[in-house]
């Protein structure tokens, strides 16, 4: 519910029948536990942390999360991938993300292996001289670039 905390909601739902144990309330025990940890900073929740997150503030077991969490990714309310554990020697394990949080991860990663490659391929960045602020083939002219003079006749944003 927009507006109104879990504890509410789930005051809510309980007065209008939902099992404590339902799927319904599972779900958004997950959403919630995974919108907590965005607001302290996190992009994304080992797996094992968020059952344990979501079995705390649910005060439902464990094993009635997990099911509950497969169903949630297949219906494309959280995304997974497999990340390294922070440990060496440790196992891989699976990352929840909340779906804007995994798109932005995947823009962020994919515009530094471009620009990884960009550079491997012998690309700099040269400084832009001060003042000029010309597109590229631009002729130039009086108040270029200004906010007076938009949008210039060469096309500069």
């Amino acid at each position: 519910m927009r507006g109104a905390g879990f504890k509410t909601a789930d005051v809510i739902a309980a007065a209008v029948g939902i099992a404590a144990g339902g799927p319904e309330r599972i779900k958004a025990g997950l959403a919630c536990t995974l919108s907590g940890a965005a607001g302290d900073g996190h992009c994304y929740l080992p797996a094992p942390s968020l059952t344990g997150g979501a079995a705390e503030i649910l005060g439902v077991p464990a094993e009635l999360i997990t099911p509950c969490l497969e169903e949630l990714a297949a219906a494309e309310g959280v995304a997974r991938e497999t990340v390294p554990a922070p440990a060496a020697a440790a196992p891989r394990v699976p990352a929840v993300y909340l779906p804007p949080f995994y798109q932005a991860e995947r823009s962020v990663a994919h515009a530094l292996l471009r620009l990884r490659a960009a550079r491997a391929a012998g690309w700099r960045r040269s400084p832009r001289p001060t003042g000029a602020r010309r597109w590229p083939g631009c002729r130039g002219g009086p108040g270029h670039g200004s906010p007076r003079n938009r949008p210039p006749r060469c096309g500069w944003p």
